[in-house]
């Protein structure tokens, strides 16, 4: 997959492992200042991945629909130039 290469991909998985390695160590510790800067930190990982995967998304459905645009302009042209030519 082309997606799993994507550095973006990446930072979401590493996000992942903070957060799971983060569960493990403080899921009978009572809250500090460390664990919660620890949090901090795995959210604004995960908030970057996420606005990276949505970037390139939104990049790759802009990419197909211009395709489609062209295809559909392309066909639209054409049903006008045979209803042109039918009529005269």
């Amino acid at each position: 997959m082309l997606f799993i290469t994507d550095q973006v991909y990446i930072q979401y998985q590493q996000a992942v492992q903070a957060h799971q390695q983060w569960l493990s160590d403080h899921s009978t510790s009572a809250a500090s200042a460390v664990a919660a800067a620890a949090a901090e930190h795995i959210l604004h990982t995960y908030d970057t991945a996420m606005r990276g995967m949505r970037e390139g998304l939104a990049s790759s459905l802009t990419e197909y629909d211009l395709h489609a645009m062209a295809v559909g302009s392309l066909l639209l042209w054409l049903v006008n130039l045979g209803g042109i030519l039918t009529n005269t």
